[in-house]
């Protein structure tokens, strides 16, 4: 599944807003990871765990974030993404001891950090892997930012099987557990060389591929007059359709009705009579039948008889 990008643009020292955010991650965050071991930071070899941070704008409509800051190490390496759009592609020749400051614009209310982190495979069954992070939101209006970091925040989720779109603001992750904060100072050993970045990396991305990448097909957030035209239409068009649905039911009912015989009538004597006269039935053979002379009748009277008071 193909994702929009950011795009780097340059590299600079890092910016003396982010260096609270730097302190923050130096000295407050934890390695996180799923909990599956008993004794951390011990994880399945050869997987991925997938790791949620979900941001939302309490300051609306006075603030909106317009940037962020993520800072952000992997053991051993990691894909990055804000509201769906990759930050940062996986790279197994990627160093775990190697911390990594992104600079980016934001646009949306809403913004979603998620890590694909792989624990690689380096001949055991279960070797030490973590995640550890630290977040910064700046508004437009020059609030104080909010800042996040990964460890005592238990808003950081992670999960060990995870669908497609799991790394989207839409995706449901009620069900995830929060991460578990592995023991980084037992292992200060393994962890203790962590190199803390002095340099950022800025990075851009379009607006409209922003909106994309959060939700495919939807590039702005509908208006109060657009929303209720939308209500009005589902409406109109959904009295249409029953209407129609009923117009087609009644007529198939009004086709499919049984249909009953016309009523048997007695037909007139005269109609009995003629019906007699004309098509007897007569089953004797043709020698044996009489044919009747017909008789014509002579008029009684020859001449008109006048009446009584007309005689002469």
């Amino acid at each position: 599944m193909s994702h929009p990008s950011f795009t780097p643009i340059q590299e600079t020292a890092i910016l003396s807003d982010d260096v609270p955010l730097l302190n923050l991650f130096r000295n407050k965050s934890e390695w996180i990871w799923t909990k599956e071991y008993p004794e951390p930071p011990f994880a399945r070899s050869n997987e991925q765990r997938a790791f949620r941070k979900t941001f939302t704008n309490t300051l609306a409509p006075n603030a909106r974030p317009v940037n962020a800051t993520v800072i952000i190490a992997v053991d051993n390496y990691y894909a990055l993404y804000v509201n769906g759009a990759v930050l940062h592609p996986a790279n197994p020749d990627d160093d775990y001891r190697i911390a990594r400051v992104y600079n980016i614009p934001v646009y949306h209310d809403k913004l979603v950090f998620a890590v694909r982190a792989v624990n690689i495979n380096d001949g055991s069954s279960e070797n030490p892997a973590g995640v550890k992070a630290a977040i910064k939101i700046a508004y437009s209006d020059g609030s104080p930012s909010t800042m996040y970091y990964s460890g005592q925040d238990q808003t950081f989720l992670a999960q060990s099987i995870f669908g497609e779109g799991w790394e989207k603001p839409d995706f449901n992750d009620e069900s995830w557990p929060p991460a578990n904060i592995q023991n980084g100072e037992a292992f200060h050993d393994i962890w203790y060389d962590l190199i803390i970045p002095t340099k950022a990396t800025h990075a851009t991305i379009d607006a409209s591929a922003f909106s994309q990448a959060q939700c495919p097909g939807v590039v702005k957030a509908l208006k109060t007059g657009e929303v209720a035209g939308l209500a009005v239409g589902t409406f109109v068009l959904g009295a249409l359709l029953a209407a129609v649905m009923t117009y087609l039911i009644s007529r198939q009912r009004f086709l499919n009705r049984p249909v009953s015989p016309p009523p048997k009538t007695q037909p007139a004597p005269s109609q009995i009579n003629q019906y007699l006269m004309t098509t007897p039935q007569d089953y004797s053979p043709t020698s044996s039948k009489v044919h009747q002379p017909i008789h014509t009748h002579p008029p009684i009277h020859k001449h008109p008889i006048p009446s009584p008071e007309y005689q002469e």
